[in-house]
């Protein structure tokens, strides 16, 4: 493991001792995973919420601004008249969409770099890991692109298999970060070298990150509860938001939803280093020595 200067970023907790922060120890099990998963979550919780936080508000606003928009249009036809939407309206929401992929992917894997990083006590170079994310941002994309492709294809055989891909290629995101190539390919070998164990470990922090959604998804849906329920309109034709609540429960609602994707990555990060410590021995700080 290299760069053990101080360059720029906050303080970070000094390194721990025992065994490997990230890998474990041999035969920990459930609970040693559980145990190294809090434990980078404490050390990474603010710095991932920044990161990922940072990624997706920009798109957010974004998003609002359009969501106005688009329900003005809406609401000012008449009750018999179609809607006149603007042409500009789909090609605006098509090219946020990918900006907020791009810029999500970046988060997510500058996050990964920053946890592994953290775990060692190296200091938090913001600068260098917000430009490895930007990096990795087009690979991982791709990757989940194709995989989306094979999740939908699943669903077209019965369901049961877009789920069953869906839990496999959980580890695109640490395999793109820290392997950088054939990522569809290793998560299925590595998901399968444990694989019960592996899938209750995606479960379990896909549940505590749908529990932050449910939060984030109800504070976005402030501004048409305020609008329909207690009767904020522009006339009689039509609902119309808000433009100041719409910007503020569009920014928080997605900074809600940070926390809990820092709890994924923190469960992938762990549960993709444990998987790699029984495949080839690989250690921690392998891992961090990978992500520059």
């Amino acid at each position: 493991m290299t760069d053990s200067a101080p360059r720029t970023g906050f303080t970070v907790p000094p390194p721990p001792t025992g065994p490997d922060p990230l890998t474990g120890a041999p035969g920990d099990g459930f609970g040693g995973w559980a145990s190294r998963t809090v434990a980078v979550c404490r050390r990474s919780m603010l710095p991932g919420v920044l990161l990922l936080g940072g990624a997706t508000v920009v798109p957010a606003a974004a998003g609002a601004v359009l969501a106005v928009a688009m329900f003005d249009v809406v609401g000012s036809a008449g009750p018999n008249e179609p809607p006149q939407l603007p042409p500009w309206l789909f090609p605006g929401f098509l090219a946020l969409y990918v900006v907020a992929g791009y810029l999500y992917a970046a988060g997510f894997a500058a996050t990964l770099r920053m946890m592994a990083r953290d775990a060692y006590g190296l200091p938090r170079d913001f600068g260098a890991t917000v430009r490895f994310g930007l990096r990795r941002a087009v690979p991982l994309c791709l990757w989940y692109v194709v995989a989306g492709v094979l999740i939908m294809l699943g669903f077209f055989l019965c369901v049961l298999p877009a789920y069953y891909v869906e839990i496999v290629t959980a580890m695109i995101a640490p395999i793109v970060v820290f392997e950088r190539s054939h990522a569809l390919r290793r998560t299925f070998r590595l998901m399968h070298r444990d694989f019960w164990p592996s899938v209750a470990k995606v479960l379990l922090t896909t549940l505590v990150a749908g529990a932050f959604s449910m939060v984030g998804a109800m504070v976005i849906e402030i501004p048409v509860f305020v609008s329909g329920v207690l009767g904020i309109r522009d006339g009689a034709t039509g609902l119309h938001l808000d433009p100041v609540v719409t910007l503020v429960t569009s920014v928080v609602g997605m900074l809600l939803l940070a926390p809990g994707t820092v709890v994924v990555a923190a469960g992938l990060l762990t549960g993709y280093a444990e998987l790699r410590a029984g495949e080839a021995g690989v250690t921690g700080a392998d891992l961090v020595d990978a992500a520059t």
